[in-house]
């Protein structure tokens, strides 16, 4: 196998977890955002226990949305004694790099009040540091160019190289079918 940049990769299959140069549907720029709380945040308005709590979609008057998801309830060892994580995954950021805390605070109150540090990766952040493209955490946006079998299956149009991440089908989360649909491939060229 022989990348792009010349070198050559003795390999007689490479599984590639990353999204396809092209064609790719244009997508929003993402970003992530990570704090430190110094507390427990204010879940009263989300009407469920601490421990039930997933991922919380809050969405704003000109139709942002952000995702919340606040580890440490589930996992205390990710924070010290009385404090807690919370990140923000905001899809569009055409809001702007930032904070994005005042739209989260429609479903935590007070949530800024609880904070002592933060991180915010930008799209250009998240392409570099982890190869995510336009900072998309599903490799490419649910749009309907790109959904279900418009994704792509495990095979590519390079012989031996086969896409195992949330750009292959059935696309993006944590379901692990995009990898077995690259193993059953892999198997049935290799055998």
């Amino acid at each position: 196998m022989t990348t792009t940049d010349g070198r050559v990769v003795p390999a007689r299959a490479v599984v590639v977890g990353s999204a396809p140069n092209e064609p790719r549907p244009k997508a929003p720029r993402a970003q992530k955002e990570h704090y430190a709380l110094a507390g427990t945040p204010d879940l009263s308005r989300l009407g469920c226990e601490p421990e039930e709590l997933g991922v919380v979609h809050v969405h704003g008057d000109d139709g942002a949305l952000i995702e919340l998801q606040l580890p440490s309830l589930r996992d205390a060892s990710l924070a010290p004694d009385g404090c807690h994580t919370l990140s923000i995954f905001v899809p569009n950021s055409r809001l702007g790099r930032g904070p994005h805390l005042d739209l989260a605070e429609r479903a935590i109150p007070s949530l800024a009040g609880l904070v002592r540090g933060s991180v915010v990766h930008d799209a250009d952040d998240l392409e570099r540091r982890v190869g995510l493209s336009d900072g998309q955490i599903h490799h490419l946006p649910h749009v309907p160019d790109a959904m279900f079998d418009r994704r792509g299956g495990a095979r590519t149009d390079r012989d031996g190289v086969y896409r195992c991440g949330a750009a292959a089908h059935p696309g993006g989360e944590v379901s692990g079918i995009p990898g077995w649909n690259a193993a059953q491939a892999i198997l049935a060229d290799l055998a």
